[in-house]
């Protein structure tokens, strides 16, 4: 039932505001590609999603994009814990 529901997610840019940085986004035939270059949270958990250990991070910048199959996945990625990304990422639109 979650892949039917994120295929209703428009392709295009989506963001985060975290400690005033914005970090981006964006989906690609259902696919959530979080974007080179951004600036990503210190990760001090227990558990960490592969996609978040395997990500290539040099000083806090994702210096390869990472795609995943759920927006959580992009948010675990760019925010370094657990968070609903159904709610997390926002259009341009919705931070303005």
């Amino acid at each position: 039932m979650v892949k039917a529901n994120k295929m209703l997610i428009p392709d295009g840019a989506y963001y985060i505001f975290d400690k005033k940085i914005k970090k981006s986004t964006r989906i690609d035939n259902g696919k959530f590609i979080v974007i080179k270059g951004n600036q990503c949270l210190e990760c001090n958990k227990d558990w960490i999603p592969g996609s978040r250990k395997n990500a290539k991070i040099e000083n806090s910048v994702l210096v390869e994009g990472v795609m995943g199959d759920f927006p959580s996945t992009a948010g675990w990625v760019a925010l370094g814990n657990a968070n609903n990304g159904w709610l997390t990422w926002k259009t341009e639109e919705k931070i303005n």
